[in-house]
């Protein structure tokens, strides 16, 4: 399977619901394989990242107690804290706690990326993706969403099982007349904390889409395609592994 990473062939495994891969190449050839579910549909995006800042939630510059940098906590009582143990990748995590009132951990992509993506021209129109490890030890009180001034998208709620699970918002436009864009953990509707780590965004540039086809099931293109990164997501059935 040919590609021009360093790792030759790259596996991905939706084995958890997702897998994401950060660093650029290109794609020759795809291999699908894993199991027999014919109703597996899966989507393979091209998936940079776009503009997140402190996506490992390492730079705490105002305090442990306070927001990461890049991001900003809001609603009445809530607290935000740097989590050393409970942490998906790097050193930390960042712990939301609710406290009487829906709270939120965001980040303004419109502050934090460079141009021309600081611009909100820009995005309108884009069909996007947000992604996150979140972990909650309540169900349906942790969320992930996107919020543009007009809409917001939520992901389906954490379960609540004190495990890291992958959240993603669903697949969509940025208003015609938004007027920010904002990716947050949300905490509703009952008083407990959630934890957010490796949170991505990214426009949704299908590459290869497969629907309840038997498993292996390959492609090969006569040109290679560029990617900026690669997000591999089931959307039904089970999981599966592809191999590039």
């Amino acid at each position: 399977m040919a590609n021009n990473l360093t790792r030759n062939p790259l596996y991905l495994d939706t084995t958890g619901g997702t897998s994401y891969y950060a660093i650029p190449g290109t794609i020759g050839s795809i291999l699908f394989s894993g199991n027999t579910d014919t109703d597996s549909t899966v989507l393979l995006y091209n998936a940079e990242n776009m503009v997140l800042a402190n996506r490992s939630f390492e730079k705490w510059g105002n305090g442990a107690a306070l927001a990461p940098d890049g991001w900003t906590v809001s609603g009445a009582s809530a607290a935000v804290a740097r989590e050393g143990t409970i942490i998906k990748d790097g050193s930390y995590s960042a712990k939301l706690t609710r406290a009487g009132t829906n709270c939120y951990l965001s980040q303004n992509v419109l502050a934090m990326a460079p141009a021309p993506k600081n611009a909100i021209t820009w995005w309108q129109g884009k069909n996007i993706m947000a992604g996150a490890w979140v972990y909650a030890t309540v169900g349906d009180r942790a969320y992930l969403e996107t919020y543009d001034g007009q809409t917001t998208t939520t992901s389906g709620a954490h379960a609540g099982n004190s495990a890291w699970a992958w959240l993603t918002t669903a697949a969509a436009d940025v208003h015609a007349s938004a007027t920010q864009l904002t990716v947050r953990l949300a905490v509703k509707t009952g008083d407990t904390a959630a934890y957010i780590d490796s949170p991505i965004l990214f426009e949704t540039i299908p590459l290869f889409y497969l629907l309840g086809q038997d498993k292996p099931y390959g492609i090969s293109y006569p040109r290679p395609l560029p990617f900026r990164g690669l997000y591999l997501a089931t959307l039904t059935g089970g999981a599966v592994q592809v191999q590039i």
